[in-house]
């Protein structure tokens, strides 16, 4: 009897890294022909077996990354997106470069300056904390690590 092939869709994944942990983690499960592609977040495996399933799917997630039964039909927050992320902090580190142009002397004040990189800060510190925390947590530090880091 052949063997079932399983397809997941499975977003969160944006590098290689990411994709080696839940490579790593099916693995350590037993199963065989896995292939994970971070760019087309699509994991495929074989062996094991259908009740396994939901254990395997529970530990994907417990990585960090959501499976999804169809990505079409899946609709990603406002404050998930990560071009929403960018547009946020780009809109606010504007200010602390245009005032070197500028004589917007408001601009010079320690405190404001703060108040101004502060969301900005905590933004970063959100985004990669998280995947940078889910990678050690699987024994894989990705990248995510080092900038959180810095």
């Amino acid at each position: 009897m052949a063997e079932q092939l399983v397809e997941l869709n499975v977003t969160g994944m944006h590098c290689n890294n990411c994709a080696m942990s839940i490579h790593k983690l099916l693995e350590k499960k037993g199963l065989k022909d896995i292939m994970v592609d971070f760019a087309g977040e699509e994991v495929k495996f074989s062996g094991g077996s259908p009740d396994d399933l939901p254990v395997i799917i529970k530990d994907i997630e417990g990585l960090g990354f959501k499976v999804v039964d169809d990505p079409a039909l899946q609709v990603t927050p406002f404050y998930d997106k990560i071009e929403n992320k960018f547009l946020f902090s780009a809109i606010l580190t504007a200010p602390l470069l245009l005032h070197m142009v500028l004589p917007w002397h408001f601009l010079h004040n320690p405190v404001v300056q703060m108040l101004i990189c502060l969301p900005v800060f905590i933004l970063g510190c959100v985004h990669f904390g998280k995947s940078a925390f889910n990678s050690i947590k699987a024994g894989i530090p990705n990248m995510d690590v080092l900038i959180f880091v810095g």
